[in-house]
């Protein structure tokens, strides 16, 4: 149920769309510079990003997430669309920002998911967004600062998501319950550094 919420986005509206993306006189300056380095005319940069946006991901919001795409190493149209795609479901599903949340994204390459393989978070975010009253943005940020812990004990965002699914169940939601899974994770570093320098 969670991945058929962040299925396939409705698709482009197209009305306007086309003049809506050619009304901006230029793009902004790092979206040329991505399309200079990739070997794309500004044309081609603005069919891509055409051909991206939808009714529920504007022009300004698409040209902004696969500026993230690129600044997290994409190099290709293929991919760049794929991303841009994926965060729209994302933001669409759980009523949050597309660019913000890619933004938020640059944190999971620290726990092993690249921009490439970006779509391998669909199952912790589904499950944040259908089974927790907290916001996708949030989960980024603790994945994002609790990586090295999450490493070492070989705690994957699926675990962390199932153990905040698990204190919502008791009524500790939200932020709250963000502390509590920060506080164990934590406790079980130290508890296995402690173990480790024992036995050395």
């Amino acid at each position: 149920k969670a991945i058929q919420t962040l299925g396939l986005s409705a698709t482009a509206a197209g009305i306007g769309l086309d003049a809506l993306a050619r009304s901006q006189q230029t793009l902004s300056a790092n979206t040329r510079d991505m399309a200079a380095d990739l070997g794309w005319t500004e044309d081609q940069m603005r069919a891509l990003v055409v051909a991206t946006a939808d009714v529920t991901m504007s022009v300004g919001d698409t040209i902004e997430v696969m500026d993230q795409a690129y600044r997290q190493g994409l190099r290709s149209a293929d991919q760049i669309k794929e991303y841009a795609t994926y965060w729209d479901d994302v933001a669409t599903a759980s009523g949050e920002s597309a660019p913000a949340l890619a933004a938020a994204s640059a944190s999971l390459n620290a726990v092993g998911i690249s921009a490439e393989n970006v779509t391998d978070s669909a199952k912790a975010l589904g499950y944040i967004i259908e089974n927790t009253t907290g916001s996708v943005g949030e989960f980024l940020g603790f994945i994002g600062r609790t990586a090295p812990e999450l490493n070492k004990l070989e705690i994957s965002i699926e675990d962390v998501a199932a153990m905040l699914g698990a204190l919502e169940d008791k009524g500790i939601k939200g932020r709250t319950a963000i502390t509590v899974v920060r506080e164990a994770i934590e406790e079980a570093t130290r508890t296995t550094d402690d173990y480790t320098q024992a036995i050395k």
